[in-house]
């Protein structure tokens, strides 16, 4: 769907155009959704593209958040990412850690990274946490950007 490189619901109307055109002589078995944009166009198209189709979804954060009761044909699997569990075992496991880098592809949680309000900033106080915007890196220039720290 690559929403990343083109959000909005413009790109979810020409998509929606462009599966209802490509898929109108074929069934499937099976559609697994792969994140909250591919559910949530699920959820809006799912009648319209593939009636009667099942939908397996993953990778989908805040499922309370969707009415799923009301939708017999999908079932899935809530993403629950622990952040600051792994990050103190990380620090468990490197005791000399002054510095943490973390790549965020989400300009919510980048803003409330650079504001200083991240939990991640409340819970290791001690930590310098350093933010690199990912959206839009090339694999090359990321890679360059990380070489920079030790």
């Amino acid at each position: 769907m690559d929403v990343r490189r083109h959000p909005g619901p413009e790109h979810l109307l020409v998509l929606h155009e462009y599966y209802r055109q490509k898929f109108k002589h074929r069934g499937f078995d099976v559609i697994i959704s792969a994140d909250n944009t591919a559910l949530e166009f699920l959820l809006r198209y799912h009648e319209d593209l593939f009636p009667q189709t099942p939908i397996v979804f993953c990778g989908v954060e805040g499922l309370e958040q969707y009415h799923l009761s009301d939708q017999p044909l999908f079932t899935g699997l809530m993403e629950v990412t622990e952040h600051v569990p792994t990050l103190a075992l990380a620090l468990k496991l490197h005791p000399k850690t002054k510095r943490a880098v973390c790549l965020i592809d989400y300009p919510p949680i980048l803003e409330a990274a650079r504001a200083g309000t991240s939990h991640l900033q409340k819970a290791f106080p001690q930590l310098e946490f350093v933010f690199i915007d990912a959206q839009g890196l090339t694999m090359t220039n990321l890679l360059e950007r990380l070489k920079a720290f030790p």
